[in-house]
């Protein structure tokens, strides 16, 4: 993920860790911040809905 960050290539990640099951957001768990932290790219959030 890195170096797909450094060489400047979109990276889509679920900050729960995975999809949900049942439609709600979910707590998002520590890698996101570890991530973001050791690579200072920009963050764009979006949301999925639908089938």
């Amino acid at each position: 993920m890195a170096t797909a960050l450094q060489n400047g290539e979109l990276v889509g990640i679920f900050p729960e860790g995975g999809i949900t099951r049942d439609g709600e957001v979910q707590v998002f768990r520590a890698g996101i911040s570890r991530i973001l932290a050791a690579n200072l790219v920009p963050v764009k959030p979006l949301a999925s809905s639908g089938p």
